[in-house]
């Protein structure tokens, strides 16, 4: 959004904004120090974005040299305070005004489809005792009557919904894993002592095939495994419902570990 004005701002604006910033940088490393940052002075925009780049082509500037480029940028004031000679500081601020952070849709584009474990089990996103919501505030998007933008209310809406996916899916296999009833068997490996409609123990996992990566992702377009499996413990009406899974139906792969403390 327009700082000032705020009105929403298209894609090349903020492009164009960008592009605008990286040539004053050049502009002023040019003035200051032509030999010592001919290599910042030359490389193209893309290059300059790249934080390891850009702590490249600063390291040969020294401390004093470092704190009057980036004085000149209007990234520390030219009077003396607390951060003086603090180059690390200096430099974290220096890379998060000049290089490329993602967008809100970029970041949205990357995310992937379901939660990963990390955003399952993270307490500060979804706490594990439910009990807790009575004591703290989680840190939710908020629904009121006004918004910044279209894009703004939709982004709030998905990430709400997101969360209470999130929720769900957690408590699914919470309720699995308690009702398989790990323990440690007496040889010291990890044993169950019962068993879940819909959750089986994987016998062998193998990744036979992965899809090329596209050019505007990290991630592979597919990947295709085989995974085989054991029914027998299950009664008769679970494997049925195991047969009937078809194309397109989710199954999570789960990875169960007994605490440290206790294996030892």
């Amino acid at each position: 959004m327009n700082d000032h004005t705020g009105e929403p701002r298209s894609k090349d604006d903020l492009l164009a904004t960008r592009c605008e910033r990286l040539h004053r940088l050049q502009l002023i490393a040019f003035k200051l120090f032509p030999v010592k940052l001919r290599s910042l002075c030359v490389a193209s925009l893309q290059m300059i974005e790249s934080p390891s780049n850009m702590v490249e082509y600063l390291s040969f500037l020294d401390d004093s040299e470092f704190e009057t480029f980036a004085s000149q940028l209007g990234c520390v004031p030219e009077e003396k305070d607390e951060y003086s000679g603090n180059r690390s500081f200096i430099e974290s601020v220096l890379l998060k005004k000049f290089c490329t952070k993602p967008t809100q849709v970029e970041a949205f584009k990357e995310e992937p489809l379901y939660p990963t474990d990390q955003e399952l089990w993270d307490q500060s996103v979804i706490p594990v005792d439910y009990q807790s919501y009575n004591d703290q505030c989680l840190a939710l998007p908020k629904l009121g009557l006004q918004f910044l933008t279209v894009h703004d209310y939709l982004l709030k809406n998905y990430t709400l919904f997101r969360l209470l996916s999130m929720t769900e899916i957690r408590s699914d296999i919470e309720d699995a894993m308690k009702r398989l009833k790990p323990k440690i068997a007496d040889s010291g490996q990890l044993a169950f002592d019962g068993w879940a409609r819909m959750a089986s123990r994987v016998k062998r996992l193998s990744v036979t095939e992965v899809g090329d990566l596209p050019m505007d992702s990290q991630i592979p377009k597919h990947v295709v495994c085989e995974i085989e499996y054991d029914l027998g413990i299950l009664p008769q009406a679970a494997r049925q419902e195991w047969d009937m899974l078809k194309e397109h139906d989710v199954l999570f792969l789960v990875r169960v570990e007994y605490p440290t403390a206790v294996a030892q």
